[in-house]
């Protein structure tokens, strides 16, 4: 038995203790591998020592791992490189970080191949070169790491370092499904989704999201959720939809935070609760999320879910707009007409929702179609009379608000001026 079966930072046996003192020892004597093992030891927070035993010890993890890298060991060389990119026991350095996992993948470390490609993809601490990120994921497959194969069917995906190839695609994919891997379950499920290479499956599809899911991925948890809101693959079922979605969004993941907020917003799966849907549409604001921030955004308006603050709204509006959400230009610009939240200016208002119209030819808000066609008709604010365009948005608007009284929204609707 090996020294890294027999002293894993997972082993968890009741002669634990005893085999730590050990490790310690042969690490002390200047054993290479036991250096390594008990270095995972103490970045694991699994010291064995006191109050503090399951505290990671960063600064010791590192010296440790130096001191096995120094004697040639390139699993240890590729964590000193891990430490710098992630600041454990050192100040992170992304260009360090870089060093060490070149030398690591000179020695033939397929993981260090790895993070050195995601290094140049991305360019962490380096200029960034796709097509050498590429060339670093074949060597690393070649060596029968299944992330590699994983990133490799995303490249060849996306065209990213290399031309687009469906067929490479579906080669490095089963690869890396052969490992396992949920995010490549993930993938797999989203192309027999769309039919991308491979014919298309809904019912297959689902079950790879089960798979993932099953390991605790979490979009495998979101796309599994939204088959069974769509009814997509599986039977639908909301309630089974909303547990799902609540795995992934418990994980931080930003869209399932998003329609759980719209959930509870509608009572989709739940119970109909606005302090939840603004909740929820927090969680995802706070990563960003575009349609979140015009949401919450409305809620803070309105009043929904939250104490009304408007001048709240309009910022989160403003921002949610910067993010590329249209509905959100819509809004300000009805905030802007009424003054609401915002200094009041009817031109940029009525000015920023004929540019909305104008770029999408679409507007969803029922007020601000209304808007844009009595300035079309009356040459209002700076908008030259067009009375086909008056019509034309004036019907729309009389078209959607007969559609909304049979289904509920949460458009802005700004007071009357």
């Amino acid at each position: 038995m090996s020294l890294l079966s027999l002293f894993s930072r997972k082993s968890q046996t009741p002669t634990a203790e005893s085999s730590l003192k050990a490790l310690r020892r042969m690490a002390e004597g200047g054993d290479v591998e036991a250096l390594y093992c008990l270095a995972e030891r103490m970045e694991a927070g699994q010291s064995g020592l006191g109050k503090d035993a399951f505290a990671p010890d960063y600064d010791e993890a590192l010296r440790l791992y130096r001191r096995a890298a120094e004697a040639g060991h390139a699993e240890a060389t590729r964590c000193v490189g891990r430490c710098y990119e992630r600041g454990h026991g050192v100040t992170a350095d992304q260009a360090e970080a870089v060093k060490w996992y070149a030398k690591a993948a000179d020695m033939g470390d397929a993981k260090a191949l790895f993070n050195l490609g995601v290094c140049y993809q991305h360019g962490h601490g380096v200029a960034q070169d796709a097509a050498k990120a590429v060339a670093l994921y074949h060597r690393s497959a070649d060596l029968h790491f299944p992330y590699a194969h994983y990133n490799l069917a995303a490249c060849y995906l996306q065209g990213i370092g290399t031309a687009l190839d469906a067929a490479k695609v579906h080669e490095h994919l089963d690869r890396a499904l052969e490992a396992g891997l949920a995010e490549a379950q993930v993938l797999k499920g989203m192309l027999l989704r769309s039919g991308h290479g491979v014919a298309q499956d809904d019912v297959a599809a689902a079950d790879y999201f089960v798979k993932a899911a099953k390991q605790g991925n979490a979009d495998g948890h979101f796309f599994i959720g939204m088959a069974y809101f769509e009814g997509v693959g599986v039977e639908q079922n909301l309630v089974i939809a909303v547990d799902e979605l609540l795995e992934a969004a418990e994980q931080g993941h930003a869209e399932a935070c998003y329609v759980l907020g719209r959930c509870y917003s509608r009572g989709e799966g739940v119970a109909e609760d606005e302090l939840e849907a603004a909740d929820w549409w927090q969680r995802a604001a706070d990563q960003g999320h575009p349609a979140a921030l015009y949401n919450l955004g409305v809620c803070y308006l309105q009043g929904l879910g939250v104490v009304k603050e408007p001048e709240k709204g309009v910022e989160l509006l403003q921002q949610a707009m910067a993010a590329g959400n249209p509905d959100a230009a819509e809004a300000l610009g009805l905030c802007l007409f009424a003054g609401e939240g915002i200094a009041k200016d009817e031109a940029a208002g009525a000015a920023l929702i004929q540019q909305v119209a104008e770029q999408t030819n679409n507007l969803s808000n029922v007020e601000a179609m209304r808007l844009l066609g009595h300035c079309y008709r009356e040459g209002h604010v700076g908008i030259a009379k067009d009375e086909a365009k008056a019509e034309h948005w004036l019907a729309r608007a009389t078209k959607q608000a007969f559609e909304q009284r049979f289904e509920g929204n949460n458009t802005y609707q700004a007071p009357q001026p």
